[in-house]
């Protein structure tokens, strides 16, 4: 069933209830945006944060989806409308735990799921809201990216992880060639690594010394896309 209480303003986010994702959802949330959070398993990390945004009363919803899979993404969009909305933004942040590790011990697994979390979740979400986005009056379709596809060498043990960034990558500047002079608005994130559940876990030589919290990059990001929506 969908909620049909509509705020002016609305924001998607894949991968919305852990790391980058969660920070960006309570900075939204906390700048008067109804938040839509996806998350692909952890329960208990979703249920943690909507104890934590109603205590705070930030309009948090953590919704159950799996954005690589086209039919969990239909049912969120009979879940949440969007219709109606004067500003929807979304937010494809979805990303894989992973372990850095020299290509060849990357199982042909563990590559494709990147692709697919990263490139095909983005066009799934796009499939599946565009129509809806368009009627709004003010639309952004923003991609988490990474600083390590500016980088040269390429830095070792991610080449899953950049694979599937940089199919993402592409998959962006072509919605921007079809759908900016339409009045999409596209932007695309290059972070650094921060100091998240993911990293923490990551062997210490692939580790930088000093890593940006994921507040403080949301709080930047969040920032660029509302100075940008105008």
């Amino acid at each position: 069933m969908k909620d049909n209480t509509l705020t002016s303003r609305m924001v998607i986010i894949s991968g919305g209830t852990k790391g980058l994702g969660r920070s960006l959802s309570f900075e939204f949330a906390r700048r008067g945006y109804e938040v839509v959070a996806l998350f692909k398993s952890d329960e208990k990390a979703a249920q943690e944060m909507r104890h934590l945004s109603e205590s705070q009363t930030l309009k948090i919803r953590c919704l159950k989806c799996n954005v690589t899979q086209f039919a969990e993404v239909q049912e969120i969009s009979r879940q949440v409308s969007i219709s109606g909305h004067q500003e929807v933004q979304i937010v494809h942040n979805a990303c894989l735990q992973f372990q850095p590790k020299p290509m060849h011990l990357i199982e042909p697994d563990e590559y494709r799921a990147q692709s697919a979390v990263s490139a095909e979740g983005a066009f799934h979400l796009f499939k599946v809201f565009i129509k809806d986005l368009m009627a709004c009056e003010q639309k952004l379709f923003s991609v988490i990216l990474t600083e390590a596809l500016r980088t040269q060498p390429r830095p070792k043990g991610f080449s899953a992880y950049l694979s599937g960034k940089a199919a993402l990558q592409e998959f962006t500047e072509s919605l921007k060639s079809e759908f900016t002079a339409r009045g999409l608005a596209v932007h695309s994130f290059f972070p650094g690594y921060m100091d998240t559940d993911l990293t923490q876990n990551w062997d210490p030589r692939f580790r930088q010394s000093a890593l940006a919290t994921a507040d403080q990059v949301a709080q930047a990001i969040v920032s660029e896309l509302c100075e940008k929506r105008g």
